[in-house]
């Protein structure tokens, strides 16, 4: 008998244990092997050496920096127009730093930031970019400060372990900006089979790290939110640095501030790799050693390490009891107000159709609106539109200029036309795109269907958004057409000049900016 194939929840959970099982091994691990060289009494003599005020004190500096995060996390949520109160924030700080400390990985509290941000109603992909964000923006800080105190550590035995650290790390956040492009060019180069294999893999994955680097950048030019969130990020290290001090100063060992800092960014860097439980272990032998460097012993270093662990931990403690009071359903909302006095619903009585071209029809209708009241009405029958904004790899919008009889002048557009008849909207999409730019497309997003004019016109807009093939130049468009590719901010400016006016076309750039994930798209135009 041929035995049956583990379902995939159960391969999950496996796969999930054995990974909890290896950081716990890891976890004690480390820290069975820094016991083993420490005297442990020694250790606990300066743990309870440290006394009640001072660990106050390192508390608050850890409260005071979640107040820092919830509001660097508030700007990167405004800039992605998906605002909340800075109450809120914090509050979902907080708890976000309690699961780092009581869930196995040390990014659960962000999984957790995620979870409840959803709940209030915002969409996955902007809360799971939100945090990402966040993340990466106190990483970049850890980063920074490497870099910047890196002379304290010339001609130690730090220096060129936490040089290859601070660079490793600068261009894991370059990487962010460069990657998507070039990967995006590598996976269209794969042959059909690999892309085959891959599925939707590759560019889902592509997607999200655009979306991501959009974001980036999309708070680092805003003014003032840029400075400031870069500027709280490098604080927020600082002040970690100082609490180092703070508590070997209270332990009587010398240690200068900016060492401190110095040798603090490296562990506290390792501690976030995900390979032991919240950091312990990983964080303790970093700081032994990197301490060792400027003269610590280890048994100073390791209470240093234990106490900035549990300075944490009690702090969170505050998160912890957020959950517990906050974990209330939500009251159902209530049904709108009922009684007022139902609207009889018009008849139409004839309707009567008139063939003026191949293009365009006029409708007439006798529409009865009860109570004897009789109404004649016309309107212009077509197929339905299509309105593309389209953006290329380089986050250029291609926008065409032709002459239309109807204003009797030029006019600025998105590349448009009619479904033929039988014709898939999305096909219609992609020919037009290709006929009037050139452009091919490569991946086309629906925004929506909308009546074009519910007085006068009775066919539909079907708005899409593109993204393209890359074009090192435009091919020949249609005669009669000019194409000029555009920056997001280009296209605003002509929109508020009044030399882009077709009013389909800009409320197709405004459907497109309501959903965060295109108008990150967008806005990361240069």
């Amino acid at each position: 008998m041929i035995p049956a194939a583990a379902s995939p929840a159960k391969r999950l959970n496996a796969s999930s244990a054995t990974r909890l099982f290896v950081k716990i091994v890891i976890t004690l691990g480390l820290l069975a092997l820094l016991a083993s060289k420490v005297n442990l009494r020694t250790v606990g003599d300066r743990i309870v050496e440290i006394g009640f005020m001072p660990f106050a004190v390192c508390i608050l500096a850890t409260l005071v920096l979640t107040i820092l995060v919830a509001w660097r996390w508030q700007m990167i949520l405004a800039r992605m127009q998906n605002p909340v109160a800075f109450g809120e924030s914090w509050r979902l700080v907080l708890i976000g730093l309690f699961f780092n400390q009581v869930l196995p990985s040390g990014i659960g509290g962000d999984a957790v930031r995620v979870w409840l941000l959803t709940r209030s109603g915002r969409r996955l992909r902007t809360a799971f970019l939100s945090v990402a964000a966040d993340r990466i923006f106190a990483l970049s800080a850890v980063i920074l400060c490497m870099t910047g105190f890196l002379p304290v550590l010339l001609h130690g035995p730090a220096q060129w372990p936490v040089t290859f650290l601070a660079v490793a790390g600068a261009l894991g956040f370059a990487a962010l900006f460069v990657l998507p492009h070039s990967l995006g060019i590598l996976a269209r180069a794969l042959p059909d089979r690999l892309h085959q294999a891959a599925g939707r893999l590759i560019p889902r994955s592509l997607d999200l790290l655009r979306e991501l680097a959009a974001v980036l950048r999309l708070v680092l030019r805003a003014r003032p939110e840029g400075p400031a969130v870069v500027g709280i990020s490098v604080a927020n290290q600082l002040v970690l640095g100082w609490i180092i001090y703070f508590i070997a100063g209270r332990l009587h060992v010398e240690i200068g501030l900016f060492t401190a800092i110095a040798l603090f960014s490296p562990a506290l860097l390792l501690s976030m790799l995900p390979i032991s439980l919240g950091g312990w272990g990983v964080r303790e032998a970093a700081l032994v050693w990197l301490l060792g460097t400027a003269n610590v012993p280890p048994d100073a270093s390791l209470a240093i390490s234990v106490l900035f662990g549990i300075v944490t931990t009690v702090a969170s403690l505050a998160g912890g009891l957020l959950w517990l009071v906050n974990r209330r359903p939500q009251a159902p909302a209530k049904p709108p107000p009922s009684g007022s006095a139902p609207v009889p619903i018009p008849v139409v009585l004839k309707r009567h159709l008139s063939v003026v071209s191949p293009w365009v029809s006029l409708m007439e209708r006798t529409v009865d609106y009860g109570s004897g009241k009789i109404e004649v009405y016309h309107a212009i029958e077509q197929a339905d539109y299509i309105a593309i904004l389209a953006v290329t790899p380089n986050f250029l919008i291609p926008i065409v200029r032709q002459y239309r009889p109807a204003l009797e002048r030029f006019t600025w557009e998105l590349p448009a036309g009619m479904i033929d008849p039988g014709e898939d909207p999305a096909e219609t999409c992609a020919r037009e795109l290709r006929e009037e730019t050139g452009l091919k497309a490569r991946r086309i997003h629906a925004l929506g269907s909308h009546a074009a004019d519910s007085a006068r016109l009775g066919n539909s807009v079907h708005s899409y958004l593109v993204e393209t093939e890359d074009a090192d130049s435009l091919p020949e468009p249609e005669p009669g057409i000019i194409v000029q590719l555009v920056s997001f901010e280009r296209l605003v400016a002509l929109i508020v000049s009044g030399e882009f006016d077709l009013q389909l076309h800009v409320a197709t750039v405004g459907i497109a900016l309501m959903q965060p994930s295109f108008a990150r798209l967008l806005m990361a135009s240069p």
